[in-house]
């Protein structure tokens, strides 16, 4: 597809406009002397009306989960005038802040991300999604690609994807999903609606935001009962110790990134426990005691059904009814329920659907997974001079601390500018393999 004549053109676009694109629109906006910077052109689109960070989500008392130094810019430059402590000195509360003696509540933080976004709003086009990427070629050579918005078309050579990570939707559910059956990712609009009549609610998950979810729903809805219905054996703790936490430092990148592909989903599910499926302290603390305070007082409102896996899902008069097995005995239960909250957590789509058109452009390795450079660009079936990187989607190439985290996404942001800047094709950095020990001394 040829470009238009009078077709906008930019060095760079980015899609999306949260946490990841913030950082790079911050990146690019404090590059220094770079000359090539100065001359950077670029779009941003985001699809939402606003950056906000997981707004339906922000429950009273509730805290971030990574240290207030993971923000948007204090790994790739301390000094930036875009991070947290930044924030907090324009925002009059340095001095409160560090007398506070924990982490900032979400309400904070996703303050702090919508105020970093206002000072580069004029880099950003909201409510405007992405329809298509499509390639145009010179020969056997990509050279530019022509992203279609709402707004209009515009052409590249550097595409950032930044979408970030999608609810996920246990099939059994997705013809429900409504004001009775919903997802955490729009908790705060769907729940403001349910009516304090409601006597039963069912939260399924295993995680963070269903131990939440359920000690927040049984203070809203002081008539309901409250069942938390989960796959695994119980809730269990995060592992949030500083030792397990050296996965979110820079060198666990290289070292995940240059690990054999047939050892990273190995190496990565040991990493797990850190981030998914986990409940911190204080809130495992906090639903445990009031489960037994309820017990205490005779008025239990809180029943958590361990080891069930729903098989089968029904509208009914009454509500919903879940179908579900024990699943090591395969013994078979209904569980009936006004309102389903689904605290299933969120998965990465490396490949997110507008970028249907330039698929078979991209290498992927025997799991059909994207094959990701060091520099976040991906590797490409033909000669290009376009390059499209992903940001915050690479959990599978680089490790669990480029997913959903913090950690690195100010550096992340770093190299994926330093990438468009320096204008070179990266090579496909090859695996390590094992070769001479080495002595080692202590």
């Amino acid at each position: 597809m040829d470009a238009a004549p009078d077709q906008e053109r930019v060095d760079l676009v980015c899609v999306g406009f949260g946490p990841s694109g913030i950082a790079v629109a911050a990146a690019i906006e404090e590059c220094g002397d770079d000359a090539r910077a100065v001359r950077l052109s670029s779009r941003f689109f985001e699809a939402r009306t606003s950056s906000a960070w997981h707004p339906n989500f922000i429950l009273a008392g509730s805290d971030i989960n990574h240290h207030f130094l993971r923000d948007l810019a204090t790994p790739r430059d301390p000094r930036s005038r875009y991070t947290f402590v930044n924030y907090l000195k324009a925002r009059g509360r340095l001095y409160d802040f560090g007398r506070l003696g924990r982490a900032p509540s979400r309400q904070e933080w996703s303050d702090y991300v919508q105020w970093v976004a206002a000072q580069l709003a004029t880099y950003a086009s909201y409510d405007d999604p992405i329809r298509d990427v499509n390639p145009r070629f010179e020969g056997d050579e990509l050279v530019e690609l022509t992203i279609g918005a709402r707004s209009g078309r515009v052409s590249t050579t550097n595409l950032v994807v930044s979408v970030g990570a999608e609810p996920t939707i246990p099939e059994p559910f997705r013809a429900l999903l409504g004001d009775r059956v919903f997802h955490t990712s729009e908790y705060e609009r769907r729940v403001v609606r349910l009516p304090q009549t409601v006597r039963s609610i069912v939260v399924i998950g295993a995680g963070q935001s269903a131990g939440e979810a359920i000690l927040d729903l049984r203070r809203r809805f002081p008539n309901a009962s409250i069942a938390g219905l989960q796959r695994s054996s119980g809730f269990k703790l995060y592992d949030l110790s500083q030792f397990s936490n050296g996965v979110y430092c820079p060198p666990e990148t290289d070292y995940f990134f240059g690990l054999p592909p047939e050892r990273k989903a190995a190496a990565f599910a040991e990493t797990l426990r850190t981030n998914y499926s986990g409940l911190d302290a204080e809130i495992c603390s906090a639903l445990y005691q009031q489960i037994y305070e309820d017990a205490v007082a005779q008025t239990p409102r809180i029943t958590l059904l361990t080891r069930r896996a729903v098989s089968q899902v029904h509208r009914t008069q009454r509500g919903i009814d879940l179908s579900v097995k024990e699943v090591n005995s395969d013994a078979a239960d209904v569980i009936s329920g006004e309102v389903v909250v689904l605290a299933t957590g969120f998965h990465v789509n490396p490949l997110p659907g507008f970028l249907q058109n330039v698929r078979s452009l991209i290498r992927t390795n025997d799991c059909g997974q994207p094959v990701v450079n060091r520099d976040y660009s991906l590797a490409l079936t033909e000669p290009s001079r376009a390059r499209i990187y992903l940001n915050g989607l690479c959990e599978h190439s680089h490790g669990i601390g480029d997913g959903q985290s913090f950690s690195m996404v100010a550096l992340r942001a770093e190299a994926i500018v330093n990438s468009v800047l320096s204008g070179s094709q990266a090579s496909e950095v090859q695996p390590v393999r094992a070769g001479t020990p080495r002595l080692i001394s202590l």
